[in-house]
């Protein structure tokens, strides 16, 4: 966590002096201008960059420094005011404006971030829709691709699943989809990415994870699953297909339909079981 946060103040230190260049230029041009034209507008430029990248409080620290800039700025420029606490009032009034404006697009950000985020997510299980999944997907292969790693994709099913809508309601149905969802993220691990692909369907991607490992990860996800959902209220088993990739396919759909279709097969001689392929060569 400390590594990780010191790597992401390394890689916003030239945003931040950047920004603070650029402050001290508009504070140079706003003094030589005159204090008669007023500069406010190009103060904001700087300040809404740095709340854009690094957050309101960027925002807050560059609106005090642009504050202060312009007020050096002015009383370099030696104005006459009728009260010698006026261009201090005039200060504290752009400060406050600068903040404002900090808020507004502090809050406007995060409306737009939890929007994304809304357009990526399950709304029932806070999973990854399958347009998430799938983009996921197609980075780890083109990462795959580049470094000739392996990964797996897994494909699950949830056995009998309409028997719980039809005989319990939705209501239950949506309760174990919720429950599956959370057996599978606490029992994958970190790396891995987790999609609902829709209905009682869900993926697990597992980067950099032969067939070896990938049976690791499987077999705990799916012994837990029986141990909490195979009960005499549901009755819930699970068919699985799991294709590890050594080369890759030409496409994403192709990568999935593989694991698709393991499932399937799995479906077809019982149920209740998991199938693992190896895919050594694009067709």
């Amino acid at each position: 966590m400390k590594q990780h946060f010191e790597s992401d103040w390394k890689k916003t230190i030239p945003t931040w002096l950047a920004g603070f260049l650029l402050v001290i230029v508009i504070a140079i041009v706003d003094f030589f201008t005159g204090y008669q034209l007023n500069f406010s507008m190009f103060y904001l430029i700087p300040i809404i960059w740095i709340t854009w990248k690094s957050g309101k409080l960027g925002g807050v620290i560059y609106s005090i420094f642009s504050s202060i800039a312009w007020l050096e700025a002015d009383l370099l420029a030696e104005p006459l005011y009728t009260h010698p606490l006026i261009p201090y009032w005039n200060a504290f009034m752009r400060l406050g404006m600068f903040i404002l404006v900090v808020l507004i697009l502090s809050a406007l950000k995060r409306s737009l971030e939890k929007e994304i985020q809304n357009s990526r997510t399950d709304h029932l299980t806070q999973l990854a829709n399958s347009k998430s999944f799938m983009e996921s997907l197609e980075l780890e292969a083109q990462r795959a691709k580049r470094y000739g790693h392996h990964f797996s994709i897994a494909y699950i099913d949830a056995d009998n699943f309409k028997a719980v809508n039809d005989t319990l309601g939705h209501h239950a149905g949506d309760q174990l989809l919720q429950g599956i969802a959370t057996v599978i993220r606490e029992t994958t691990r970190q790396t891995d990415i987790i999609g609902r692909m829709g209905g009682d369907e869900f993926c697990i991607l597992l980067p950099e994870t032969d067939q070896k490992k990938a049976k690791d990860v499987l077999r705990r996800v799916n012994e837990k699953l029986i141990e909490i959902f195979f009960t005499e209220k549901f009755k819930i088993t699970f068919s699985m297909g799991c294709v590890t990739y050594r080369n890759i396919p030409v496409s994403t759909d192709e990568i999935l339909q593989k694991a698709d279709d393991l499932m399937y097969q799995v479906k077809k001689k019982g149920k209740n079981n998991i199938y693992y392929s190896i895919f050594e060569k694009s067709e």
